[in-house]
């Protein structure tokens, strides 16, 4: 399928941006009906471009027009290894991804929220608190009522149609370490309406999610490596710099020769 989806698609648009002149730089995809579901992002065999999804072209003008936050800088970071106090739907790499995130980002920009502390109503303070949030957590997709998809957190949920009606006037980037958050649906031939492309409509500039489900071990590390380089030599981060850090967290676990199943779902939407 990969080398399918290189010959067929994304080395012609290559060869014409090089044409151009263009040798580098972001490729914006904008796919539609069972492309939906493809990992565009994922088949070439070269690093000299940074993918990156948007839903509809007006999400992503809009998302570039916005003007940055003013409040000062904070990283929210929920984690939910269990939903409720029988420990139900556990999740073992949640504590190790919070404290790889703590590890490279300074103590005075993030807040954190775990376990029976992650409930729906302090997330949603947070989501309208925090220009930045990372929700490590179960996500599920409704693939019949996409509204009705939603993250688990302790004792309830969050759905997004509850999310998209909530004023995020500091919003900027989300990562949603959570199983099919970027998961499309064929039958939605306009637009991919999913978690990730939910928060994006909602007012947040960038996301990251996935496109199925993610491998428990995975998660840890891609944070860490994501953090890690926005962070790096005491930078604030950058909404527009999310998509390269995700490409080097992403490029540091294919180092590993992991399966392609593992490294593939993490897509990046937005600027």
């Amino acid at each position: 399928m990969l080398a399918w989806l290189w010959t067929q698609i994304v080395e012609p648009v290559y060869q014409v941006l090089k044409s151009k002149g263009i040798l580098g730089g972001r490729i914006w995809w904008l796919p539609t009906g069972a492309f939906i579901s493809l990992p565009l992002h994922a088949c070439s065999p070269t690093d000299e471009f940074i993918h990156s999804y948007t839903a509809t072209l007006g999400s992503l003008i809009a998302a570039r027009s916005r003007k940055m936050s003013n409040i000062p800088y904070k990283l929210g970071v929920i984690g939910v290894s269990f939903t409720d106090s029988s420990q139900a739907n556990y999740l073992k790499g949640v504590d190790l991804e919070i404290k790889n995130i703590l590890s490279v980002v300074p103590k005075s920009y993030v807040e954190c929220l775990k376990d029976q502390q992650a409930t729906p109503d302090a997330v949603k303070a947070q989501l309208q608190k925090f220009s930045w949030l990372h929700l490590a957590c179960h996500g599920k997709q409704n693939l019949s009522e996409p509204s009705k998809s939603h993250l688990l957190l302790y004792e309830d949920s969050l759905d997004l149609a509850t999310i998209l009606h909530m004023p995020l006037k500091n919003a900027e980037v989300v990562f949603l370490s959570a199983c099919q958050t970027a998961m499309g649906d064929s039958l939605l031939t306009n637009e991919s309406f999913h978690l990730v492309g939910g928060f994006i409509a909602a007012g947040f500039q960038g996301a990251v999610g996935t496109l199925w489900a993610m491998n428990d071990q995975d998660g840890p590390q891609i944070a860490r490596g994501f953090y890690s380089h926005l962070f790096q030599d005491g930078q604030i981060p950058q909404a527009t710099e999310a998509a390269k850090a995700l490409n080097l967290a992403v490029k540091e676990l294919r180092e590993q020769n992991v399966p392609y199943e593992r490294w593939i779902p993490f897509i990046h939407m937005g600027i």
